[in-house]
Parts: C-alpha cells; structure tokens; sequence
C-alpha cells in the first residue's frame, strides 16, 4: 500500500519536474503553481523545514542509541552527545561540499540496503515466521495507524529528493522520473 501512495506521489512529482524543469521540489512547485498564496507558500516551506529536521533529529538519535548501547551500555549522556555529533558532522560536511555529502549520502544508501538484505535474509532462513504475521489482524487503533504511517513515511521519503540534481542529470525528463520510479519499487521490494 505504501509503495502503491508513494507510486501515485512519484508520478505527480515527476510531471511537475518536467514540467517546471526546475530541482526546487515540493517548495518551488508549489511556489510556482500558487504565486498569488503567500500565506500557504509560507506554510509549506516551514513545514518541509520541520520535516527535514525531524528526519534528521530522528536518524541522528536512533543511531546515537544503537551506538551508545554498543558503546557504553546506553547511557543517556553518550546517546546526546553522539547525536549531537552526528548533526554537527553532517551539517558541517554539507557546509564545506554539497558535492562530498552527496557522497557520503551514496555510500550510507548501499551501506543501509546491504544491511536491510542480510537482515531479511537472516531473517527467512532463521525466522521464526509464524511469529511475524501473528501481529498481523484487524487491530486499528489510532496509535497502530500513526506507527504504520510513520514508518512508510520514513521507508519512502527520499524519493523526492531525486528531483534536487534535475539540472545535473543527464536527460532530466528521462531519467530522473525513472530515477524515482526505480527507487520506489526497490524501497517497496526491501
């Protein structure tokens, strides 16, 4: 289901790409098709503002706790100060190379699909698989919705980003719908 929204998104996102020929996104879209909505332009630029530091802040506390549980059994202090650490790396890098952290975002992408791989495949050849589909039933509660909602976010998310090296690609009406496309169904496969 969320490989089939994100589909629908994907689409509109590359008809817009196309046909703005512009890397600007969600923002310069709706900037462009609504010049006359200050108000709303506003609106949606803070709250992509929002969701990147979000994503950012949850990316950099979620690793800071598996690597401080690894480090130093988890101490409060140690999952801040990595966090903190990590943000200041990234912002840093980004600062001084947009070139190198595309980069460094490349070999994070391959590092995380390996990882996802060899843990579905420990995962089918050691599983226990009754297990795994007993949490699977009509429970809808609105905390198991906005769980769900939150982790298909997070799986599907960067497609867009795709659409910011418009300029840089070689034929951008061609390959960077098929860049989005292409990411979509292999999120969906993972």
């Amino acid at each position: 289901i969320g490989g089939l929204l994100s589909f629908f998104s994907a689409y509109s996102y590359s008809k817009l790409a196309s046909y703005y020929q512009d890397e600007g996104a969600t923002y310069s879209f709706f900037k462009k098709t609504f010049t006359q909505k200050k108000f709303a332009i506003a609106t949606i630029r803070w709250i992509i503002n929002f969701g990147y530091i979000s994503t950012l802040a949850l990316y950099a506390f979620t690793f800071s706790s598996y690597f401080s549980s690894f480090l130093t059994g988890g101490q409060p202090w140690a999952n801040k100060i990595i966090a903190l650490t990590i943000i200041i790396f990234f912002a840093l890098v980004n600062l001084i190379s947009v070139n190198g952290m595309g980069k460094i975002e490349d070999l994070m992408v391959y590092t995380k699909v390996a990882i996802l791989l060899i843990i579905s495949g420990l995962f089918l050849r050691n599983g226990h698989h009754i297990h795994a589909f007993n949490s699977i039933g009509p429970n809808f509660s609105l905390i198991n919705i906005i769980t769900v909602a939150a982790i298909t976010f997070v799986a599907y998310e960067g497609f867009q980003l795709i659409i910011h090296a418009y300029e840089e690609a070689d034929n951008p009406q061609k390959n960077v719908p098929e860049a989005i496309y292409w990411a979509i169904g292999s999120t969906t496969l993972i």
